[in-house]
């Protein structure tokens, strides 16, 4: 080490033992190194500490085989010491994102509850449900309001936000802390591979005595991207195979087609593959399935329906849930802020709002009460009049593991979701919806296709490889009519 480097190394540890708190498990110590609960903590701090031990226990063996840059990202993902230690929870990032092997394969990078707890001097939850992290690499704008548009802007920004236990104006506080973790670290974890000196070395080749704070931070983002870079969705869901089996989708779309464009071709590849009586299904998928993938991808009267004068089954879906990753990536306002504000403050009363600016109220939850707060999404970043409660299309894949549903987690369930989707069309078409999503104006759909399309959604849960290739190869049936007989209906 140079003689340099050696007095950064002096002075990091100076300020590390000059701290009013230092990283342990989350917990607040005076002047000293901890691991695991103190002596002076709660039961509940203790059984806490317990669970996760048990939960990175689990994991353990799953990770060997991931990269090192990975694992170190992954190591960071759970260390709870990166929250605030003065606050009155301990949180990471895996806290309001949970993994599939943190929870026995129920939930997909969110967690079950419509606003997460969060560390603070008091009770607090975020403004918003958590989004899966699923593809998060790979989308082009972060937060249902698309507030960044770099992932590593997106993560400094939530390294020191509330979400961790930091007040605005602690940037610098929280940069020292996390150096101060760092270079203090004893590789205690559960997830470590020796200390994160060592760990980062072996795997960014820096020494850290010979960085400061700012570079520390950085190399923080850097290892969190490294793991967040690996949670792609693998195409491999009931669906997928069942669009592989009848070329559904497969060169039927292109990178600059509009949805209607593809809608035109699957329903065109449907007609033939009906016709001739050819449609293959994996056993798992369902009549109901198939159906409700019909609905999801029609956009406009069939031929059948047009026929018989009858314009039903018009899901409109894929305008905005574009496969394969079922988003459009864009920003759509569907009703929901309008309905919620309206149930607090009285029908129509949203629609009497007028001359609004950007302020901390329009970046608020809804309150009976205070008519002054609202959250308008979008339109708090960029105002104009399209993105007034605008918010950024969610992905559908594996659905089911990421409810509850809607920036504001109002629904539970995705009956309710497409309920409240037929309601608010409804009064898109009526004239009382302020700034409608004009996709809304060509959706009809009733509650006799609620549980098609809830079947469908379903059919986006992947799985692993070798259940994928069953459902493909070994386990494939014919599609039988319902009407037992051929039919051109599509």
């Amino acid at each position: 080490m140079t003689s340099s480097g050696f007095l950064k190394g002096l002075v990091c540890f100076a300020v590390l033992v000059c701290s009013s708190t230092v990283f342990g498990q989350g917990q607040k110590t005076e002047g000293k190194k901890v691991s695991g609960a103190s002596a002076n903590a709660t039961a509940a701090e203790d059984a806490r500490h317990d669970n996760s031990s048990k939960e990175q226990a689990q994991i353990t063996d799953l990770i060997t085989s991931w990269a090192p840059e990975v694992r170190l990202g992954v190591r960071l993902f759970y260390d709870n010491r990166l929250s605030n230690p003065g606050a009155n929870l301990a949180s990471s990032c895996r806290t309001c994102h949970v993994p599939p092997e943190a929870s026995r394969g129920r939930r997909n990078f969110s967690d079950s509850v419509p606003f997460s707890v969060i560390p603070s001097s008091g009770k607090n939850t975020t403004m918003r449900n958590a989004p899966s992290l699923m593809d998060v690499s790979l989308q082009t704008s972060f937060n249902a309001d698309g507030r960044f548009t770099d992932l590593k802007d997106a993560l400094r920004a939530e390294l020191v936000s509330k979400h961790l236990g930091w007040e605005a104006g602690q940037e610098l506080q929280v940069k020292n802390e996390v150096f101060a973790l760092l270079l203090n670290d004893q590789g205690e974890d559960l997830l470590a591979e020796g200390t994160y000196l060592e760990q980062f070395q072996a795997v960014k080749g820096l020494d850290l005595l010979e960085a400061d704070a700012d570079k520390a931070f950085e190399l923080v983002v850097e290892s969190l991207i490294d793991y967040l870079s690996t949670l792609t969705t693998k195409n491999t869901s009931a669906y997928d195979a069942m669009a592989f089996l009848n070329r559904f989708n497969e060169s039927l779309s292109g990178p600059n087609d509009t949805p209607q464009e593809l809608s035109g071709r699957v329903f065109g590849r449907v007609a033939n593959q009906e016709g001739r009586v050819l449609i293959r299904f994996p056993n798992i998928y369902t009549e109901e399935a198939y159906l409700g993938y019909k609905t999801f991808m029609r956009v406009e009267p069939t031929y059948n329906s047009t026929v018989f004068e009858e314009e039903t089954n018009i899901g409109n879906c894929v305008a905005c849930h574009v496969p394969p990753k079922f988003t459009d990536m864009r920003f759509h306002n569907t009703g929901v802020v309008q309905e919620e504000y309206d149930s607090a403050h009285g029908d129509g009363a949203f629609g009497k709002l007028s001359g609004l600016a950007p302020s901390a109220d329009t970046g608020f939850r809804i309150y009976a009460g205070q008519p002054e707060k609202m959250d308008l999404g979008r339109w708090n970043v960029e105002p104009i009049d399209n993105n007034l409660a605008a918010f950024k299309t969610p992905m559908l894949r594996n659905i089911q593991k990421t409810g509850p549903y809607l920036h504001n987690g109002m629904y539970d369930n995705l009956e309710d979701v497409i309920l409240q989707k037929i309601r608010l069309s409804e009064l898109a078409k009526a004239g009382k919806l302020i700034n409608p999503d004009p996709e809304y104006m060509k959706m009809n759909i009733s509650e006799a296709d609620v549980p098609h399309l809830v079947a469908f959604l379903k059919t986006l849960e992947e799985v692993q490889g070798k259940e994928f290739r069953d459902y493909r190869i070994e386990n494939v049936r014919i599609r039988q009519d319902p009407k037992g007989e051929q039919s051109y209906e599509n």
